[in-house]
């Protein structure tokens, strides 16, 4: 990836992985700016749903729909997870800092 190898074919596992940490990522940095759960995930699918709309994966288990479905799932099953974001001190939430 830092030299900018790509392989022939587009692993499925890596782009759900990649697709799901981008949703979650994404929510962390709206629920900072004090938008509500529901709104959040709206936001976060359909912003989602934009960049999978062009990819045909026919995986059984990794597809389109069960990545949805599982960022849906995930944000709903931890909506009240106790732990919080660290804000840091310019008031920007501390989610892929890099130093």
């Amino acid at each position: 990836m830092i030299e900018g190898w790509r392989p022939k074919n587009e692993s499925v596992h890596l782009r759900w992985g990649a697709e799901f940490h981008t949703a979650m990522h994404q929510y962390q940095l709206i629920r900072a700016d004090d938008i509500k759960h529901d709104e959040a995930v709206f936001h976060v699918v359909r912003e989602l749903m934009y960049r999978v709309e062009d990819w045909d994966s026919d995986n059984k288990y990794k597809n389109v729909f069960t990545l949805i479905r599982s960022v849906i799932r995930f944000l709903d099953q931890y909506e009240h997870d106790p732990a919080k974001t660290i804000m840091l001190s310019n008031g920007k939430p501390a989610v892929e800092v890099v130093l």
